[in-house]
């Protein structure tokens, strides 16, 4: 399984509001692709305009096939020119047991 946070920050308000209708869009459609496990669409609290998506996979390959899906329908087209960098994505790696709801406490070395 590989998970995947990418980066938006909108240029304005106007690019927030077109990034969201894209985003609403694949949230009808990623959840159908083969080896989608999970997509969600998150704000950042007290920044207008910043968005995450969080998107999990059964393989590299699926997350690999969902990319250039998502390059041949032209929506890097439509996206890039409305934030303010280039877009971040990022591989997350697993460091304790889904099953662990509590997740992990750092104890203070003071």
């Amino acid at each position: 399984m590989i998970t995947q946070l990418t980066h938006f920050v909108a240029k304005d308000p106007a690019a927030a509001a077109r990034l969201f209708e894209v985003f609403e869009g694949l949230a009808a459609t990623v959840p159908t692709e083969p080896g989608n496990i999970s997509y969600a669409i998150f704000g950042v609290d007290g920044r207008a305009g910043e968005f995450r998506i969080a998107e999990s996979w059964a393989s590299l390959e699926d997350a690999d096939r969902h990319g250039r899906r998502v390059i041949e329908d032209g929506l890097g087209e439509i996206v890039l020119p409305l934030l303010t960098h280039e877009l971040l994505t990022e591989n997350l790696t697993p460091i304790a047991p889904a099953t662990q709801s509590e997740g992990i406490t750092v104890k203070d070395s003071k």
